[in-house]
């Protein structure tokens, strides 16, 4: 894989009806960055630029590599679940969770793939029924969490944001 085709899983086979009345034999893209790593505005009041995430400003924003503290588990890019992707930009409020916001895809059986800061990537397969639930093609309607979704949720955003002054 090369060029735009490397922002695609390879397992993603999913497209919407207007895709497919267009004539579409596949998505652009299927995966989506980590909200809490790189700029969100160049604006000069924006937060991201002074290291804080622009939606959960109590959450630090990484601007570089190297202040990644844990680089081996903090994911850059993820498989984003084909009801959900819309932006590029994976969100969810690390601090509450009752469904996905924006949520992982199952493409793997029942799995997602992750890669990391450090460089390295992983296949990880997910506990609940509530984070690989079906793709639709429809408006996203996430299922709410059952206990295992809770600890779907907990591990990814483990991996996914820090606190400001930790």
């Amino acid at each position: 894989m090369s060029g735009p085709d490397i922002y695609r899983c390879p397992a993603d086979r999913f497209l919407s009806l207007a895709q497919k009345q267009q004539g579409w034999t596949q998505r652009v893209r299927s995966l989506s960055m980590n909200a809490f790593l790189g700029v969100y505005s160049t604006s000069p009041n924006e937060g991201t630029l002074k290291g804080v995430n622009h939606w959960y400003t109590n959450y630090r924003q990484y601007l570089k590599t190297t202040e990644i503290q844990q680089p081996a588990n903090t994911f850059v890019m993820l498989d984003e679940h084909h009801d959900s992707i819309n932006d590029g930009y994976y969100l969810n409020d690390p601090d509450a969770a009752s469904q996905w916001g924006d949520a992982p895809a199952a493409y793997h059986n029942g799995a997602g793939g992750l890669s990391f800061a450090d460089g390295h990537s992983e296949i990880h397969r997910w506990l609940s029924a509530s984070t690989k639930f079906r793709v639709t093609t429809a408006r996203f309607n996430p299922p709410a969490f059952d206990a295992l979704g809770r600890r779907d949720y907990a591990w990814l955003i483990e991996r996914t944001a820090v606190k400001v002054g930790q």
